[in-house]
């Protein structure tokens, strides 16, 4: 399993893993877009699977895209990291996805494509901090009294974009920045992404949502301020 500094083997699952994919056209020229619950992807790999999509599709190279939304509960992909992979499982997942993308294409629809976004507070919380000793931190530990400040504030913006099509599903891709490290253990898990998308869908049928994370790198789900009133208990994070 891939997502921390120490070897782990995975010994079951919580929820399913999803490669999703989603494609657009104007007619005349069409694109895929994935959202991969996997941790990361490196050029190497990045290169092979569009490869593979594009082969399968006949879609060129540069129209197919993707993202991963950096679970810490997914499987290891790629070489050259921490701990061996297995090929013939990055195989597989090409396939899929090429599967994915084709019928993503064969899915295609006139929609009415609609944006909306909000604030959602309490959720993300910076997790990089100045110490009093000078020293840049990150997860320096909850209620830390060596803590000076928060390296800034973090982004607290939903968005999301739905598009609606005549005799089919909805299509809602969701946006939002949070490091996805809430499950932890060797249970598979698409962690709190797969929890967003499958709340999503069952508060509002008649949808499907695909997740995209956006820059989550210096935030976790928890507050480790001292200073913070959610650190201190007195008010709890909504998961």
């Amino acid at each position: 399993m891939s997502g921390y500094y120490s070897e782990r083997h995975g010994d079951g699952y919580l929820d399913r893993l999803t490669g999703s994919c989603i494609a657009v056209s104007d007619g005349d020229k069409t694109a895929v877009v994935f959202t991969l619950d996997l941790l990361y992807i490196t050029q190497k790999h990045a290169d092979e699977l569009r490869n593979v999509v594009a082969e399968k599709t006949g879609l060129p190279y540069e129209a197919v895209y993707f993202a991963c939304t950096h679970i810490h509960t997914g499987p290891f992909t790629s070489a050259g990291g921490l701990y061996p992979h297995d090929p013939e499982w990055n195989r597989l997942m090409y396939r899929q996805l090429a599967d994915a993308a084709n019928e993503a294409i064969a899915d295609l629809a006139e929609g009415t494509l609609y944006t909306a976004r909000g604030e959602v507070k309490d959720i993300s919380f910076i997790r990089r901090y100045k110490m009093k000793d000078g020293r840049t931190q990150t997860n320096p530990g909850k209620g830390n009294p060596n803590i000076d400040h928060p390296i800034s504030t973090p982004d607290e913006m939903l968005q999301l974009v739905r598009i609606v099509r005549e005799g089919k599903d909805d299509i809602v891709l969701l946006n939002f920045q949070c490091h996805p490290d809430v499950i932890g253990g060797c249970k598979y898990s698409s962690d709190w992404p797969g929890w967003a998308r499958r709340a999503f869908e069952g508060a509002v049928p008649g949808t499907k949502c695909l997740f995209y994370n956006g820059a989550q790198g210096d935030t976790n789900h928890c507050s480790v301020d001292p200073d913070s009133k959610i650190a201190k208990g007195y008010v709890h994070s909504r998961h």
